[in-house]
């Protein structure tokens, strides 16, 4: 079956029936249409790509990573209205000579004193609106908490996610992620199989003699790449004890400093690489 809406569902249903469901990526069928697409020009595509090889198959679900996911969705978009609640009330405080950090935390400490503060040009009705905001913000953010707790009543039933909670850096929205994204690991053939789902290997051009390696490619899963890249970099801040842990992550940021500085350093009074920056960019 081609991976796209409602495949899970239907792949549990034919599971349950004996059949050994297989789902395709959307990407790689599409290749396979010839003319229009209709049901039966998508049913031959189907059949063809599945016969190709190295055609890397996506396992169906259970209901335990489809409730998982939903969370995490769920949480995602209470995040975003979170945030767009406090961007809206810096960009109305602004219009009145009040600047307060970018920062949830530093709004739900600062706004309440902001509305009791007497000397600063608040109006009594603009004071009533912000105490409103107050209050929706509060609400925000124990819906976020709610529904941490729901991830992770959910997630702590799964065999996995202690050993998972024990690697540096991952914690409890990382681990019950991986667990609704990923399910069984042993579906990648290495650990390098799944950086590259991930997106966080180089993305690779080549033509003739010519092979470029670029910075991340950046495809698959942006939500899951994005909190195991903030895992990485606690560990850099947190990563005191000397062990292989701390040496390789230091060694990695020492590498990418240097690459950073390479990258920005002028030449001839211009920002660019010559010829040899950009070899030794290549080969670090």
């Amino acid at each position: 079956m081609e991976s796209c809406y409602s495949a899970n569902a239907w792949g549990r249903q034919f599971q349950s029936m004996g059949f050994e469901v297989k789902l395709i990526p959307a990407q790689h069928v599409k290749p396979f249409v010839k003319g229009n697409k209709n049901d039966h020009h998508d049913a031959v595509a189907i059949c063809e790509a599945s016969m190709r090889p190295g055609i890397h198959f996506v396992p169906v679900k259970t209901l335990e990573q489809q409730d998982l996911q939903s969370m995490h969705r769920i949480r995602q978009r209470l995040i975003r209205e979170r945030t767009s609640l406090v961007n809206q009330i810096r960009g109305l405080l602004s219009e009145y000579g009040i600047v307060i950090t970018r920062s949830y935390r530093s709004m739900k400490v600062q706004l309440p004193l902001i509305i009791e503060d007497i000397e600063n040009q608040l109006t009594f009705l603009m004071r009533d609106m912000l105490n409103d905001l107050l209050e929706e913000l509060h609400t925000s953010n124990q819906r976020v908490k709610t529904i941490e707790q729901k991830i992770e009543t959910t997630a702590a039933t799964h065999t996995e996610y202690k050993r998972m909670m024990d690697i540096p850096g991952v914690g409890l929205i990382t681990a019950s992620a991986l667990i609704a994204q990923v399910g069984d690991a042993k579906h990648f053939k290495s650990a390098r199989g799944f950086a590259a789902w991930l997106g966080l290997t180089p993305k690779h051009q080549a033509s003739g003699n010519k092979i470029v390696n670029q910075g991340m490619s950046k495809w698959g899963n942006k939500y899951l790449r994005t909190m195991l890249i903030h895992g990485g970099r606690i560990v850099l801040t947190h990563c005191k004890q000397e062990s292989t842990l701390q040496r390789f992550a230091k060694q990695v940021e020492q590498r990418r400093k240097t690459q950073s500085r390479s990258r920005h350093r002028p030449q001839n009074g211009q920002n660019h690489l010559g010829s040899h920056d950009k070899q030794a960019t290549l080969q670090s």
